[in-house]
């Protein structure tokens, strides 16, 4: 009888685990994914890179401004660096690209955790409670982490690279942002304007002034690099070595793997060259007979 009550027991709790989880996997599916989902939930995250989108138009106007400039200064001292502004303008939309991305991956990645890795996590859980088999709870626990993770690593990239941005804003400001002229003009002119009268004002100093004005583009554009790609690359390589570590992966040997298939070229190479001998061989014996 005491038995027959136990294994109610356990069979009533397991039963109200399982319930438990699956309301659980029903509040992902039908809130949390809505929530993770709907751009609403990222305004400031998708304002700040709708921001740095237009200052990275502003820096690549103000680059073509100042390149077509240059290159109307008598001379060639300032030619060979209008063209390098221009170059290194073309980088900027290596930035476009990677803000882009990261505004469609804030919802992708929400959609990815909620509506899949953590319905998957409660159906391993479910299971376990049944069969008492830790590995498929060890699954589980890693999946809802997994699902956190990668729910939550754009939004914290955006905030790293945005802290970065505001601490260096002044080297974009320098050539963006447009200042107050003086008072008998009513014209406002930005720092790059004032650099490029100060070049055409001084013909002999036009080179120097240029060397100053590649500088501030090379800053500027650097940040932005630094900031939105390089940046986001190396926080991607640490989940990644945590997502590793925590499911304890076997990453391939890239350098082993290199060796082998040389290897093996070299042995179909060699196998090739020895048929071609053995056929000529042969030839040249029957012209014999």
């Amino acid at each position: 009888m005491q038995l027959r009550l136990k294994m109610k027991r356990e069979t009533c709790k397991n039963v109200a685990c399982a319930v438990a989880i699956m309301l659980a996997v029903l509040l992902s599916v039908t809130v949390l994914s809505g929530i993770a989902t709907n751009p609403e939930s990222y305004k400031e995250t998708i304002q700040s890179i709708d921001e740095k989108k237009t200052m990275v138009t502003a820096v690549a106007t103000a680059a073509a401004v100042a390149s077509a400039a240059l290159a109307t200064v008598p001379g060639e001292s300032t030619t060979p660096i209008a063209n390098q502004i221009m170059e290194l303008s073309s980088c900027l939309l290596i930035v476009v690209c990677a803000l882009v991305l990261e505004k469609t991956l804030l919802t992708a990645m929400g959609f990815v955790a909620f509506n899949i890795l953590l319905p998957i996590a409660g159906i391993l859980a479910i299971i376990y409670v049944f069969t008492r088999r830790k590995g498929l709870l060890s699954a589980a626990v890693k999946l809802v982490a997994l699902g956190i993770i990668i729910a939550s690593v754009v939004p914290f990239t955006m905030h790293i690279s945005d802290m970065m941005y505001e601490a260096n804003r002044t080297m974009v400001e320098k050539v963006t942002v447009t200042e107050e002229a003086e008072p008998e003009s009513n014209e406002e002119q930005s720092w790059v304007g004032k650099m490029l009268d100060k070049v055409k004002e001084s013909v002999a100093e036009a080179g120097e002034k240029a060397k100053q004005l590649l500088n501030s583009f090379i800053d500027a554009i650097a940040l932005f690099i630094i900031a939105y790609c390089a940046l986001p690359l190396m926080i991607v390589f640490v989940v990644i070595w945590i997502i590793n570590a925590m499911f304890k992966l076997k990453m391939p040997n890239v350098d082993k793997a290199f060796k082998m298939a040389h290897k093996k070229h070299a042995q179909r190479k060699s196998r090739q060259r020895n048929n071609r001998a053995y056929r000529s061989i042969t030839i040249s014996e029957f012209g014999e007979i």
